[in-house]
């Protein structure tokens, strides 16, 4: 992982406002073959390593501070069941190696099955994901930032659905980190 950081983006939400994303790095050849390991290759210790990494540069950047709650983006429980685990998780566990005041715990549920967005265009993707999660175990009164932890930001429609289910639920701050920016 040679390339330089990508830093933060805004991602636009129309009259929702803006996401705030931190991408640790570019989309790149060697990205995908180490994403893809961690997906399909069943190497999930691969996530642990990929999650310090990306820590290490979310700190840098000074994205991270290592008080917020970390969620995972779900996987429906077919998807779980035929991966055998989530890479959100995985990369989560490596985020807390680093910074041990995060709190690791899943906000979301993914309330139906979805297609694969790797194949969909960007309107298909939208359509896709639209109403899939809900939030769960939301504490009310709690102001800690809500970090949502994805592989790979390509649109933006699986962050944007997940912002949304956790809006209904919480005022908390809401913001993003995935490994790699398309």
């Amino acid at each position: 992982m040679r390339l330089p950081c990508p830093g933060c983006k805004d991602l636009e939400m129309g009259e929702r406002g803006s996401l705030r994303i931190f991408s640790g790095w570019a989309y790149d050849a060697v990205l995908e073959i180490i994403i893809h390991h961690l997906k399909y290759g069943r190497h999930p210790r691969l996530g642990l390593w990929v999650g310090e990494k990306l820590a290490l540069r979310a700190i840098a950047a000074g994205f991270l501070h290592g008080d917020e709650t970390l969620t995972p983006v779900p996987l429906h429980p077919r998807r779980l069941e035929e991966r055998g685990f989530n890479q959100s998780e995985r990369l989560i566990r490596g985020i807390v190696s680093e910074l041990p005041g995060c709190l690791p715990e899943a906000r979301l549920v993914r309330t139906r099955y979805t297609k694969s967005q790797a194949t969909l265009s960007r309107d298909a993707r939208l359509r896709n994901v639209d109403g899939a999660f809900r939030a769960k175990n939301i504490v009310v009164g709690d102001s800690k930032t809500i970090v949502i932890v994805d592989d790979v930001l390509t649109t933006g429609s699986t962050l944007l659905a997940c912002r949304h289910a956790l809006q209904k639920e919480t005022v908390a701050p809401i913001c993003a980190l995935t490994v790699a920016r398309a």
